[in-house]
């Protein structure tokens, strides 16, 4: 089992055991009955001719349910055994009539591996088919016996009845199971929950260049505060010293309070349970996730690059989430390069062919091998080993493109030799109308 469900998935593994419950039940009855009816017929019942085709009718039943991928074959082989079953009664022993018992449960076993699937109209399509041949060993439209004719409708009748009643005790446990999940509150909180302890996790991982980059211009404004008050001694002061140097302090200033701002707004939680869409600058996404993973990336030794289109783009859905993401494929790029000689990351947005805007990180680093490309954005897998990093950052991500209906993927780039050059992570969200960026 998974070491990690979401809510989702949850919800569908215990409507499937709860209906497999139900149904196995009813599967070990039908067995039983099989059993009891089949060896009443008497000698006839223990003949290789009869008992080889009743029993393998049952082998290929329980071969579809241990193994669903050959569910197609065991179907198929269930069927042709029933048929080779009633041939061995009806030609070889040359009974006129068979009991209606071996021939309800025989049906209902064969039928009930069809039902296993959970596709009804597989079940219906069965179930039609088992009876019409049954129909045809009894040839009933030639018959004249009333007693086979009641028979035939009984046990049609009642086996309908029994899958009419299984569809719906599985949708009745499916609604019941939905509403005691639904109890521990909505699916929308554990989602910002989620997000919001990935959010932090950032942070706390970024501490040390985010203190760096608030140390730096406090550092630069103590210096050019030290120059006014020295300025300010001298017999003749210098003016345009004294205003460049509280220029410079004013850009400083201005430095710390965006950083704040980035990191306030970064860290801050949605106290809703609904996801809340706004009109959102893809180009301040791009700037302000550079600036919490800037000096984080290049004391590792990495060139990164930036690249904005000249104008506004604009798209819904929500700014720090998107950030987030884009840290993530940031923070992943870096460790991907950390090996190379010249190590390069590229962060940017610009509308694609489609017409929709992706966000981007493009990295020269060794890519992701062709064999967990699948693996990518599933809970806790990473490449990195157990101590580097927990393997919920690209789930995370997925999530979050998720909510904004968007397309979280990558494209590993090679060279004509074969040899991985690099790989690009990308979110496509769908571009805002002329008209919304205008707003």
């Amino acid at each position: 089992m998974k070491k990690f469900l979401t809510r989702d998935e949850l919800n569908v593994l215990l409507v499937n055991d709860t209906y497999f419950l139900v149904w196995f039940t009813a599967l070990v009855f039908a067995t039983a009955g099989s059993f009891w009816s089949h060896f009443a017929l008497g000698p006839i019942s223990m003949s290789t001719a009869v008992i080889v085709p009743w029993f393998l009718c049952h082998a290929f039943v329980f071969l579809g349910i241990r193994y669903p991928s050959v569910d197609k074959v065991a179907l198929a082989g269930s069927f042709l055994c029933f048929q080779a079953y009633f041939w061995a009664l009806t030609s070889y022993h040359r009974l006129p009539v068979v009991s209606s018992a071996p021939i309800f449960f025989l049906v209902c076993m064969v039928t009930l591996s069809a039902m296993s699937q959970g596709q009804l109209w597989k079940t219906i399509a069965f179930w039609a088919a088992a009876w019409l041949s049954v129909a045809s060993w009894m040839n009933l439209w030639q018959s004249t016996n009333a007693g086979h004719s009641v028979a035939f409708i009984f046990g049609t009748f009642v086996s309908a009845l029994m899958i009419f009643s299984f569809y719906l005790l599985k949708s009745y446990f499916s609604k019941r199971i939905n509403k005691h999940l639904k109890l521990l509150g909505p699916t929308n909180r554990f989602e910002n929950q989620r997000i919001h302890a990935s959010k932090l996790q950032v942070l706390g991982e970024l501490s040390a260049s985010l203190s760096h980059e608030m140390l730096n211009p406090l550092a630069a404004i103590n210096g050019y505060s030290y120059q006014i008050r020295e300025e300010i001694k001298e017999k003749k002061p210098s003016l345009e010293l004294i205003a460049e140097s509280n220029d410079r302090i004013s850009f400083n200033v201005g430095r710390i309070i965006e950083i704040t701002r980035v990191l306030k707004s970064f860290s801050r939680s949605d106290s809703g349970d609904t996801f809340k869409h706004e009109r959102v600058n893809v180009r301040k996404v791009v700037e302000d996730s550079v600036l919490l993973v800037r000096h984080s990336v290049r004391s590792c030794g990495v060139d990164l690059r930036v690249e904005l289109p000249p104008e506004d783009l604009y798209v819904h859905g929500s700014l720090v989430e998107l950030s987030q993401v884009v840290v993530n494929f940031i923070t992943n790029a870096r460790d991907a390069v950390n090996d190379r000689a010249e190590k390069r990351v590229t962060v940017g947005c610009d509308y694609n062919k489609h017409g929709d805007i992706d966000i981007y990180v493009d990295d020269n680093g060794q890519g992701v091998p062709d064999d967990v490309q699948s693996e990518v954005f599933k809970p806790f897998f990473t490449t990195k080993g157990a101590e580097a990093g927990t393997g919920l950052g690209l789930y995370i991500s997925k999530l979050i493109a998720d909510r904004h209906k968007a397309l979280l993927s990558f494209e590993v780039s090679k060279d004509m030799s074969g040899q991985i050059q690099g790989s690009r992570f990308f979110i496509r969200l769908k571009a805002l109308e002329p008209k919304e960026n205008a707003a």
